[in-house]
C-alpha cells in the first residue's frame, strides 16, 4: 500500500509504501553514504514543500520520456547522481507524490529495467487504490 511521502523529522526517514514487507526507498537511502542521503533527503523534501508545479521548473525534476505520470527526481553528489521516480495521484483534490524506485545513476542512460520496475510498481499502486 502507499502512503503520502514526506520525510519524517521525528522518525528521521521518508514514509513510503511498503512492498513485500520491504520499505524500499528507505532501504535505498539506507544504503547511501550520510552526505548522499542528505542531498536525496532534501530533494524529495523540496518535491514536498515547493510542490509539483515549481519543481518542475528546474532541474532537479523531469518526466520519463514515454511513459504517463512517470517522473523523476534528480540528486547530486560530486560525481554520483541518483534518481528518485515517483508518481502524482489524487486522493480528496489532494495531489500527493508517491515514491516507487530509487537508484544510483552509473551510466549516461537511466537503466531500462528501473524505469520499468517503477512503471510497474505504480501501476499496482494505482490499481491497489482504485481497486
Amino acid at each position: 500500500m502507499a502512503v503520502i511521502v514526506i520525510f519524517d523529522e521525528e522518525l528521521n526517514r521518508v514514509k513510503f509504501l511498503i512492498e513485500d514487507g520491504r520499505d524500499v526507498i528507505n532501504e535505498f537511502i539506507g544504503g547511501l553514504e550520510k552526505k548522499e542521503a542528505e542531498k536525496v533527503i532534501r530533494v524529495i523534501n523540496l518535491l514536498d514543500g515547493l510542490g509539483f508545479k515549481r519543481l518542475i521548473l528546474t532541474e532537479m525534476c523531469a518526466g520519463v520520456v514515454g511513459y504517463d505520470n512517470l517522473w523523476y527526481l534528480r540528486a547530486k553528489y560530486r560525481s554520483n547522481i541518483y534518481r528518485v521516480f515517483f508518481f502524482k495521484y489524487f486522493i480528496d483534490d489532494h495531489e500527493i507524490y508517491i515514491l516507487v524506485h530509487g537508484i544510483v545513476k552509473k551510466t549516461r542512460r537511466t537503466p531500462p529495467g528501473a524505469i520499468s520496475l517503477a512503471d510497474r510498481r505504480k501501476k499496482k499502486i494505482i490499481a491497489e487504490l482504485e481497486g
